[in-house]
């Protein structure tokens, strides 16, 4: 028989998902692009035609392929261009990644939080996922695009939170000042729904892949073996080695800021194939993928 308090929770977790029911969906224009990339008789040509009909996403295109991160020598000025430098795979990703900031937007009407923070901690784990993709086994085991995406939602639960289950978000952020406890932690003692179960399944209400809504569901707990097991320990190690560095500041050494590995878990290094000198590359190809330009501006505005 299960106890008033599992009673509680799932009364909890169907509320929210009924709510999930009621948000956005995301726009056609993302399963339209993702039919014609994984159609081979699609032409680069016939791709930009859908993606130009969405003026806002065209914009947000060009100014993700001209920035720094993917690296065009010379000025992107029209879709079909883009499309053409960067490949269909790339370009499903950035349609996709575009459309889910564009649906959020619409969401922040609460502000219970720094969402200028939260989503330049997204952001980050979401290079850091790819980058850890294009390292473990060299890019075999995770296909490092996806790995951006499931970076970039990996939180995105915390927004459902704030705006759907407002009084939990307040108890959340008494417990962390209370007693200095991790999000995650927090929202454990203060009996609340997970960020990541939310997240999962606002992942699975959008029709995503289920793999991303597998990471999305795992990156605070060991992710059961299946086909996402993979993509979740590149989110997981992410999310660990932001914070890492973000605790890592020029007045403290490495072992000041943090006394735990970036990586805690050795089995999530075993899982990825990945060495401590991978980490130790990571940290620089991070810095110096931030600190060409400004990725976060260019994916939130």
């Amino acid at each position: 028989m299960a106890s008033p308090e599992s009673k509680s929770r799932r009364k909890k977790l169907d509320k929210v998902l009924d709510e999930i029911l009621t948000l956005p969906s995301l726009p056609e224009i993302v399963a339209e692009v993702t039919a014609l990339v994984n159609d081979p008789d699609t032409g680069i040509a016939e791709i930009a035609k859908v993606i130009e009909r969405d003026p806002a996403l065209s914009m947000k295109l060009l100014r993700l392929v001209n920035s720094a991160f993917y690296g065009t020598r010379n000025e992107v000025t029209s879709i079909e261009l883009a499309a053409a430098l960067v490949g269909g795979r790339v370009l499903k990703n950035l349609v996709l990644n575009a459309s889910v900031l564009k649906t959020l937007e619409g969401l922040g009407k609460k502000k219970l939080f720094d969402h200028h923070e939260f989503w330049a901690h997204s952001i980050s784990c979401a290079v850091l996922a790819k980058l850890i993709g294009e390292k473990a086994e060299k890019g075999h085991l995770i296909d490092p695009e996806e790995a951006f995406t499931a970076g970039l939602l990996h939180d995105v639960g915390k927004i459902i939170i704030e705006q759907f289950l407002s009084d939990d978000f307040i108890q959340i952020l008494e417990v962390i000042k209370a007693e200095g406890l991790p999000f995650s932690e927090a929202e454990e003692r203060a009996g609340c729904l997970s960020h990541a179960e939310i997240g999962a399944a606002l992942a699975e209400k959008w029709g995503l892949p289920l793999n991303l809504a597998h990471a999305v569901r795992y990156h605070h707990s060991s992710p059961p073996d299946s086909d996402g097991k993979y993509l979740a320990c590149a989110v997981i190690l992410a999310d660990k080695f932001h914070h890492w560095l973000e605790e890592k500041t020029p007045e403290k050494d490495e072992e000041e800021a943090d006394p735990k590995s970036p990586a805690p878990n050795p089995k999530i290094l075993k899982e990825l194939r990945l060495t401590q000198n991978d980490l130790t590359a990571l940290e620089a190809d991070f810095q110096s993928t931030m600190e060409s330009g400004d990725l976060v501006q260019v994916f939130s505005e």
